[in-house]
């Protein structure tokens, strides 16, 4: 095919100013791209426990927030902050899921696992520890930044923690 009568945008289309190159060796190399891409796909989907593609869980993750919220709202927890930035005193940023005051009156951290078996990894843990023992500084945009927060433990809500009247136990 003649790279002037190639379409913008084609595979086929020759690179300019690199006479060794052919429409077929661009294909070629689109190819070999498609194919390297597939297989970063499928190693993701070992790598991450083989339950599906990352970004299904990830908006699993997002649905199972809002129906937990929804059921700690009913369990009777108030003054809900969600996505709250918090900078730990040794400098490491953790983005808690909820921050809110429990029905007992304790301001509380809510860590959401979107299934019973996703993994609470060992650096969320050590901030979370972290925040429950010396507190830190909220950095999320709004009325709360800068504002220091209390030493606040974490609670973390499964789905195995909602009960079928909809409420956190």
């Amino acid at each position: 095919m003649d790279a002037r009568k190639a379409p913008a945008g084609s595979a086929a289309k020759m690179v300019e100013g690199n006479g060794a190159a052919t429409g077929q060796a661009v294909a070629d190399r689109g190819s070999k791209q498609a194919s390297e891409i597939g297989k970063q796909a499928d190693s993701s989907k070992r790598s991450n426990g083989g339950g599906g593609d990352v970004r299904e869980r990830n908006l699993e993750g997002k649905e199972f927030e809002v129906k937990a919220g929804e059921a700690l709202d009913k369990s009777g927890y108030t003054e809900a902050r969600d996505q709250l930035r918090v900078r730990t005193d040794s400098g490491k940023l953790r983005v808690v899921d909820r921050n809110a005051t429990a029905p007992n009156g304790e301001k509380v951290n809510i860590e959401m696992k979107g299934s019973d078996k996703a993994r609470y990894p060992k650096a969320q843990r050590d901030k979370d520890k972290e925040i429950a023992e010396t507190g830190g500084t909220i950095e999320s945009r709004g009325p709360d930044k800068g504002e220091r927060l209390p030493p606040t433990p974490t609670k973390v809500v499964r789905p195995c923690d909602i009960g079928a009247d909809g409420k956190c136990r």
